[in-house]
């Protein structure tokens, strides 16, 4: 409630409005008439994705609830939102054959689009089963085929849950689940996945989980298209965050950890750690150039120009931590929990490219008493703001050290400049 009142306080949201009593949303732009959001830019971008035959049409999806999606027409440039979904949101993914088509992962379910977005239809996942922080992926070569990574609590009463997979053969309508780790798992939680192209019956799934003996790393490979898989941990030491697969080798297929990008030529079997530093959250290959490979990590990103040995470190213009990776050639987009970022050379330079999304999570705000045009703003995990005009523009503040989000913002009522915080929770 502190929250919600702080951010409509200063207009920070629009007012929302949903369709329930079906399962069928519409998702039109309704404002009340005398609030606009004014921002700061940016937001948690969880998902972020192209439309295959044009990679200029790009879509993203918020972390929030409800989820937020937007999408952009000329390269990132600028952003409209679509669509305001009755869930958090995770992920996105664009049908290869059809651009009409997109699926936007929620929390027990998963939204459908077959008109870019203007209209929804939500099919949940089965029973007790959930993304949280879960990805979505299509089949490159049969669009009714889609794999989510989640969850499902397969003792209720206990509240114990294990990894899980979970597949679709009907473009979406309904789902399977298939158990992962199970065997004694108090908790267990399949966050990433990866369809091979060349031959989509190979399906990877990382993740971890919880027993007796303690906290697992966890991957596994199915090469009959998700009815059995089997464990490739071995030669892994930390949480798979993000997995590729090459473009053109079934063979190669490259992991993403905390500490090391990890990379193997074998299908899994074996497994080689990267040489120097380099980890990440996200994971992307070039499919022009699969010599090329990037990880996003916390303000940085790590670059490969040969296959995954050997990475650089590029920093310059990111902010926040990365949840998504995207590759066309020479433009690399960053979506992390400040937003979207750009390169345009190959991930040395970055700029922030936010133009159209405002951050929907605002738990602090102050307006200068000598000065009523300046205003501080907290964008929860977006970062500290200040606008001089009243909220027509904003400037990120220096990073600073807190023990968590700002939650309240007190100005000095003589001065402007002077500003205190209190921080936690």
């Amino acid at each position: 409630m502190r929250k919600l009142i702080a951010a409509l306080a200063v207009g920070f949201v629009s007012l929302l409005f949903f369709a329930m009593g079906s399962a069928e949303q519409e998702a039109p732009e309704i404002a009340a008439t005398n609030w606009q959001p004014i921002g700061p830019n940016g937001g948690d971008v969880r998902g972020i994705a192209f439309n295959p035959q044009n990679k200029n049409e790009i879509y993203a999806v918020i972390f929030s609830n409800p989820g937020q999606v937007y999408r952009s027409t000329n390269a990132g440039s600028n952003w409209t939102r679509i669509a305001i979904l009755d869930d958090y949101t995770y992920d996105v993914v664009v049908d290869p054959t059809n651009p009409s088509v997109v699926y936007v992962l929620g929390d027990s379910c998963v939204f459908k689009s077959t008109d870019r977005g203007l209209t929804w239809t939500l099919h949940y996942l089965p029973y007790y089963c959930y993304a949280w922080y879960g990805q979505i992926d299509i089949s490159p070569i049969n669009p009714s085929i889609l794999y989510v990574a989640g969850r499902r609590y397969y003792d209720i009463n206990r509240n114990k849950t294990c990894m899980a997979i979970f597949k679709s053969t009907d473009g979406g309508q309904t789902w399977s689940c298939k158990d992962l780790a199970a065997s004694g798992s108090t908790y267990g939680q399949a966050s990433c996945l990866a369809i091979s192209k060349p031959n989509p019956n190979i399906v990877y799934v990382g993740g971890y989980y919880n027993n007796s003996s303690g906290w697992h790393s966890a991957l596994y490979k199915s090469e009959d298209g998700g009815g059995n898989y089997s464990s490739k941990t071995k030669g892994i030491q930390y949480d798979p965050y993000s997995i590729v697969c090459h473009p053109t080798d079934p063979n190669k297929v490259y992991v993403a950890t905390y500490w090391y990008i990890y990379r193997s030529t074998n299908g899994g079997n074996n497994w080689q750690k990267n040489s120097g530093a380099a980890y990440g959250y996200a994971l992307a290959i070039d499919s022009s150039n699969p010599n090329v490979l990037y990880a996003g990590y916390d303000k940085a990103i790590f670059k490969s120009n040969d296959g995954g040995f050997n990475w650089i470190e590029h920093k310059k213009g990111l902010y926040g931590t990365c949840n998504r990776l995207l590759v066309n050639s020479s433009k690399v987009y960053f979506g992390s929990t400040a937003g979207i970022f750009r390169s345009t050379n190959s991930g040395v330079v970055w700029t922030s490219v936010n133009t159209g999304i405002k951050s929907p999570d605002v738990p602090a705000i102050a307006v200068a008493p000598s000065s009523p045009n300046t205003i501080y703003a907290e964008a929860r995990a977006n970062g500290f703001f200040k606008s001089t005009n009243s909220g027509s523009s904003w400037r990120r503040m220096p990073y600073f050290e807190r023990c968590d989000a700002v939650l309240r913002i007190a100005v000095k009522s003589t001065d402007a400049k002077s500003v205190y915080i209190l921080a936690g929770g």
